[in-house]
């Protein structure tokens, strides 16, 4: 059986790489952003972003399934999609152009 204190510490800190993320993300910076979610999947997959995009959905899954119970991997599967979600919103950001100042 999995140690409560154990999950609650796993989530806690996910969350909170996950809010970082997402706060370099409205402060534009967009390469903070894509750091920390390169450490993240690394930590989860093992693999960068690059390589994960490589993974079909089973590949990822099974990455994600090995030694861990049905509820860890659950939620590890539910922090790899907002971490790819928040990547995409990375390179979204890193592809805007700044808009030009109004003349008025």
């Amino acid at each position: 059986m999995i140690r409560e204190d154990y999950l609650i510490g796993w989530i806690k800190r996910y969350l909170l790489w996950l809010a970082e993320i997402a706060g370099f993300i409205r402060t534009a910076d967009y390469e903070a952003a894509a750091r920390r979610a390169d450490l993240a999947l690394r930590e989860l997959l093992g693999l960068g972003p690059d390589s994960v995009l490589a993974l079909t959905d089973g590949e990822i899954l099974a990455r994600l399934a090995m030694g861990d119970p049905p509820v860890v991997v659950r939620d590890k599967c539910l922090l790899v999609a907002a971490l790819l979600y928040h990547l995409g919103q990375t390179a979204a950001g890193k592809e805007t152009p700044t808009s030009p100042a109004i003349a008025g």
